[in-house]
């Protein structure tokens, strides 16, 4: 599972280059991010939860989008479309995702992407990393 968010973090790294620009722009003014998920649990024996999700960011720091989970078929979000809400200030960057806002995402947003933590309710409980990714 570690070795998946190895892999995600060098991907990253390699898109950096060329998704710099078009996400520094995102983190300036209102634009929308794609976005490649991993979420490894901290919690033993759990599989790593990928999906994919699009945010977009307004002139304020408002972030709205979707989340859409691809594996495991175990991942209540498997398969689905759901909503993304939050927040960001200057690099801070705040996500709930869900129907309820059920995961509590809190980390950072840099031209790598997104490094954080994934929490349902007080309970940390993944390492979450998000890629970017190009539209289309």
């Amino acid at each position: 599972m570690k070795l998946h968010l190895i892999a995600a973090l060098a991907m990253a790294a390699l898109l950096s280059a060329s998704l710099a620009p078009a996400l520094a722009d995102a983190m300036a003014g209102s634009r929308t991010i794609h976005f490649t998920i991993a979420m490894v649990s901290h919690l033993g024996g759990k599989p790593e939860r990928d999906g994919a999700m699009t945010i977009s960011i307004d002139a304020k720091g408002n972030i709205s989008g979707t989340y859409h989970g691809s594996a495991p078929a175990s991942d209540p979000y498997y398969g689905k479309d759901e909503p993304v809400s939050g927040s960001l200030t200057g690099e801070r960057i705040h996500l709930e995702i869900g129907q309820q806002g059920e995961l509590h995402v809190d980390g950072a947003l840099d031209e790598n992407g997104i490094i954080a933590t994934g929490s349902i309710g007080s309970v940390q409980l993944y390492d979450f990393v998000a890629v970017p990714t190009p539209s289309g």
